[in-house]
C-alpha cells in the first residue's frame, strides 16, 4: 500500500518516517489491504498539551475512511488516527460479513456463479453415458478404501454418476490395486492407476 505523508516543517523528520510505518501497519487490518493512504502532520494552532495534529485517510474497497486526532507529539497523534482508522476498517469488514447471509447478497452470488459456469466449459456438461475413461499412469499411494471390498471399474463409474462425485479412490477388483477415478474438465473420466 502506498502511503503519502506530508508534514509541516516543524514536525521532526524521524516522526514523519515513523508515521509512514504506522500507516502501513493498516495493511494487516483487513483481508485485502487499503489501496492507498495519506497522512498530514502539523502543529496545532494553539500551543496546548495537544500541540500536534494528524489528519489521515485510506481508500478501502472504493470507500474513503478518514480520521483526525491531536496529541502532545506527532507520533501520538498518528497513533491515534491509525487506531481510529483500524476500527473503521474492522466495522466495514464486519458489516460485509454480516451481509453475507442477506437474500440479495446470496442472489447476486448465485447469479455470478451461474454467469461463470455459462462462460466456462464445465465437466458436468457431458452426460454420464457419453463419458469415456482416459487412462493415466501415475503413482497412486495406497490408502484404505471406504468400501468393504474391491470394486469393479464399472461399479466405481456408476457410483460417480449417481452421487455426482468429482473423484473416487477405490481398490480395483480386477488387480487389487488402488486407483483414482475423477471427472476431467473435458467431461470424460480420468483413471489414475499405478504402473
Amino acid at each position: 500500500m502506498h502511503v503519502d505523508v506530508t508534514a509541516s516543517p516543524d514536525v521532526p523528520r524521524e516522526q514523519v518516517a515513523a508515521a509512514r510505518e504506522r500507516m502501513q501497519s493498516l495493511e494487516r487490518s483487513a483481508r485485502q489491504p487499503p489501496t492507498s493512504a495519506r497522512v498530514a502532520l502539523r502543529r496545532g494552532s494553539n500551543r496546548s498539551k495537544r500541540s500536534f495534529v494528524a489528519d489521515a485517510s485510506v481508500v478501502f474497497d472504493g470507500r474513503v475512511l478518514a480520521a483526525h486526532a491531536a496529541g502532545p507529539s506527532a507520533d501520538e497523534a498518528v497513533d491515534e488516527v491509525v487506531d481510529r482508522l483500524r476500527r473503521q476498517l474492522r466495522r466495514v469488514v464486519d458489516a460485509e460479513v454480516a451481509r453475507r447471509n442477506e437474500p440479495a447478497v446470496i442472489q447476486k452470488a448465485l447469479a455470478d456463479l451461474e454467469h461463470d459456469t455459462r462462460h466456462r466449459p464445465e465437466a458436468r456438461t457431458k452426460p454420464p453415458e457419453e463419458r469415456e475413461i482416459v487412462h493415466e499412469n501415475d503413482v497412486v499411494v495406497p490408502e484404505p478404501s471406504r468400501y468393504s471390498a474391491p470394486l469393479p471399474l464399472s461399479t466405481a463409474r456408476t457410483e460417480m454418476d449417481e452421487l455426482d462425485h468429482r473423484f473416487l479412490y477405490f481398490i480395483d477388483a480386477d488387480d487389487g490395486r488402488g486407483k483414482i477415478l475423477y471427472l476431467r474438465h473435458d467431461g470424460d473420466y480420468g483413471l489414475v492407476e499405478p504402473e
